[in-house]
């Protein structure tokens, strides 16, 4: 079976146990083992931790949070180890940011397409 790495900040979590079961659930549904938890500290805010996942040889590294998502990135850069990410705390602007660009990048390249067949029929 997998097994994953579950970084997450102690302070962003409101019950703790209840976001445990949360994501042993999902780790159940989709046959993976016992995550490897892993708590950040003022001092690391997930770059050793994701690094100590990557040294247990976890299948995917999972960054909770918006600073801890950043740290992990750093510490999974170029391992080839996936990094999931569970928005918590500021990462929740990170989808919506996301969403945000995806939509106007899709509006640019409507206009665009637009643009351009209007010259191709007029040329």
């Amino acid at each position: 079976m997998s097994r994953a790495a579950v970084v997450v900040n102690p302070t962003k979590l409101d019950d703790q146990e209840t976001f445990r079961k949360s994501v042993r659930r999902v780790m159940d549904d989709h046959v993976w083992d016992e995550p490897l938890w892993l708590e950040t500290t003022p001092e690391d805010p997930g770059r050793g931790q994701a690094e100590s996942a990557v040294s247990a040889r976890v299948d995917l590294v999972v960054a909770c949070g918006g600073g801890t998502v950043t740290a992990c990135a750093e510490g999974v850069a170029g391992t080839g180890v996936p990094l999931a990410i569970i928005p918590m705390g500021t990462g929740n602007l990170l989808p919506a940011t996301w969403a945000r660009r995806w939509a106007w990048t899709r509006r640019s390249r409507s206009r665009s397409a637009a643009c351009s067949s209007r010259l191709t029929r007029a040329g």
